[in-house]
């Protein structure tokens, strides 16, 4: 051998083991450059495997990932909010109100025919809930003949939900007129308590020297109720009752003032007729509370405890549990039934007519006129809404 082929063989066999230990080192190495994360999962080597879980649940995601939208996906998605789903809601809500103007022709029939009166709270409740609906058909028919008035509907629904009947009105959407409700009395609270201090003070101001002193009296304990950070308790407004009922009740006070309070209870034009429809909100609410306390607030679903303590004035419900919301009512309930307590046993003309007998529903007209005032003083100060 020649002095330059030993020393080739010498190289190639010094090189040999360098090149073998590469050659393994390559096959060893994880190929998740170009073959991307899944061979990753399968190709690594044990130091980089992640556990049989974590690759289930990589490979679902991936699975289930959805693509980047296009410029196509959003006039598909604009179409689907503006057209599609307002127009399922107002299909589904006339067939609503279809079945349930037919139920309460079935007990208008068995009235005329059979003498069988309507005496449960659901049946009472879905009469006057069709009523109402049937009443809105008429503008909202109107509504709808207007160009683009499907794309308004989500905005109307947001906006005003109770322009249209209560059949269109979904969960989605419930929850925002709670939220809307909400904001709104908790402006108007202060305000309506601001109002009926202004009434005592003016009243007090004209009273006589027989019951001036008295009158006095009784406002400076609104007021110092009103400045202290304490909590308010029924039996604090029980005793104010009184001096509510002749200087700030819905018989008495001015026409802003029960703007205000229209406004608060939620009708469209609180300032038409807002003495006469008071009344007779406050006249329902009591005998609504007497149909309550029969069946008892265990009945109720959740849409009808939302749809009763928002009647009643009640501000901050939205959100709250459903025991929360029983458990509101119920306190409600039974503070309606102490003070109407209370005054029917004051009330000389109410006990003479309907003897030992005690109901909300016996009281003269000016105490049912107060306990306006004394239920939404509840409501505004928050009585029933600590936990």
């Amino acid at each position: 051998m020649t002095k330059v082929g030993a020393s080739c063989s010498s190289s190639f066999a010094d090189f040999e083991p360098q090149m073998a230990l590469l050659i393994n080192g390559l096959r060893n190495r994880p190929l998740c450059r170009r073959r991307g994360l899944r061979s990753l999962l399968t190709h690594a080597p044990s130091k980089h495997a992640v556990d049989q879980a974590s690759k289930d649940h990589i490979t679902k995601a991936l699975e289930e990932a959805q693509p980047p939208p296009t410029l196509l996906s959003y006039p598909k998605r604009w179409f689907t909010k503006a057209f599609t789903e307002p127009t399922m809601v107002l299909l589904s809500g006339l067939g609503l109100l279809y079945n349930g103007s037919m139920h309460s022709l079935q007990l208008w029939v068995d009235y005329q025919q059979k003498g069988k009166p309507v005496r449960t709270r659901s049946d009472i409740r879905h009469v006057q809930r069709n009523k109402r609906d049937l009443a809105r058909v008429f503008p909202a028919t109107i509504f709808l003949a207007l160009p683009f008035a499907i794309p308004m509907l989500p905005f109307v629904f947001r906006k005003a939900p109770s322009f249209l009947p209560s059949v269109f009105i979904t969960d989605e959407i419930l929850a925002k007129k709670m939220h809307v409700t909400q904001a709104k009395r908790a402006e108007l609270a202060p305000l309506l308590l601001a109002s009926l201090g202004q009434a005592l003070e003016a009243r007090a101001s004209r009273g006589n020297a027989q019951n001036s002193s008295v009158t006095q009296a009784l406002e400076r304990r609104w007021k110092n109720m009103l400045n202290n950070n304490s909590r308010v308790t029924e039996g604090d407004l029980i005793a104010l009752q009184t001096v509510l009922r002749d200087n700030a009740s819905i018989l008495n006070l001015s026409s802003s003032q029960l703007r205000i309070m229209g406004q608060y209870v939620g009708f469209a034009l609180p300032g038409i007729q807002s003495q006469s429809r008071l009344y007779g909100w406050v006249d329902w609410i009591l005998k609504d509370d007497e149909l309550l306390r029969q069946h008892g607030v265990q009945v109720l679903t959740e849409y009808e405890l939302l749809e009763a303590l928002e009647e009643r004035g009640f501000i901050n419900i939205s959100g709250q549990k459903t025991a929360r919301l029983r458990t509101m009512l119920a306190e409600h309930l039974r503070f309606t039934k102490t003070a109407s307590d209370v005054i029917s046993r004051r009330s000389r003309g109410a006990f003479s007519r309907n003897g030992p007998q005690i109901t909300t529903t016996s009281l003269p007209l000016e105490e049912i006129a107060s306990m306006t005032t004394l239920i939404l003083t509840a409501r505004a100060l928050g009585v029933h809404e600590r936990s």
